[in-house]
């Protein structure tokens, strides 16, 4: 059914050529709000920073679509497609794990955020 709704995505996107800047657009807005939503999280309670976390999975989700439609219709090349799909696995998994552990601990969390200019920041509560 997912991939009938892929196709689908890619045979209208066939009639609106001239519609890639937005599709770009949408996946570079829908990747950008899984780092959004996991620092934005991080600064609030717990259950809070689960829910961003979570709606972080949904972005993460999103992204999984795009690029997937991105492939078949021969926007993204076959192997930038397994990259960003490495990525995204990467990341489904870190942010479960994530949610898994603020579930089970209720004390207190701690969050390393990692940034490519080398500012690291750290977050206990």
């Amino acid at each position: 059914m997912y991939n009938k709704a892929v196709d689908f995505v890619v045979f209208l996107m066939k009639l609106f050529e001239s519609d890639k800047d937005t599709y770009y657009n949408r996946l570079i807005e829908n990747a950008t709000l899984i780092a959004i939503n996991i620092v934005d999280g991080s600064v609030k309670n717990k259950t809070q920073f689960v829910e961003k976390l979570q709606e972080a999975k949904g972005n993460i989700r999103k992204v999984v679509v795009y690029t997937t439609v991105g492939q078949r219709k021969g926007l993204i090349s076959d192997e930038y497609y397994e990259n960003i799909r490495f990525k995204l696995i990467e990341l489904t998994k870190m942010t479960g794990a994530l949610i898994t552990s603020l579930q089970k601990h209720n004390d207190t969390y701690h969050v390393e955020l990692q940034h490519d200019d080398g500012f690291d920041e750290n977050l206990t509560w």
